[in-house]
């Protein structure tokens, strides 16, 4: 099952790789799925630079987190087809009740859809876990967000 998922997501940043505006949005307001659905706000803050800010839920209400980023444009790559590095911050409380934190450096490709206000993004990041015990954790994001 994972791997049909993992198929899907390659098909669609294939697909998506022929559209494109080249060009940061002021602002974006969307969804990102990864181990839940995340509530997401990017805000365009100048010079190829944004704040991504994130609010998450997953698993019947298991857990709650929050996450904020900064993103700088890194290259764009075709069109609007966009690859953006920067520090990633990410924490939540879980129903145990535990909280876990995680620091993680964002590398995220994104699509913007020529004509539609629509983005489509694609991050796979490795972070740092550092509460409540310290290790490697791996994360994949797919976020649809509209634009203006």
């Amino acid at each position: 099952m994972r791997v049909k998922k993992l198929v899907y997501v390659a098909v669609i940043a294939v697909v998506c790789l022929n559209f494109g505006a080249n060009a940061m949005n002021d602002n974006a307001l969307g969804v990102r799925i990864c181990r839940g659905a995340e509530l997401n706000y990017q805000r365009a803050l100048g010079g190829g630079t944004r704040l991504e800010l994130g609010a998450s839920w997953a698993h019947g209400g298991d857990f709650f987190g929050l996450r904020a980023s900064y993103h700088v444009l890194h290259r764009n790559i075709e069109g609007g087809f966009n690859w953006y590095l920067g520090p990633d911050a990410y924490i939540a409380l879980t129903n145990d009740p535990q909280v876990h934190g995680r620091f993680k450096p964002g590398i995220e490709h994104d699509f913007n859809v020529s004509g539609v206000p629509l983005l489509i993004s694609l991050d796979a990041p490795i972070g740092i876990q550092i509460i409540p015990s310290t290790g490697l954790s791996w994360d994949i994001g797919l976020g649809i967000r509209w634009t203006f």
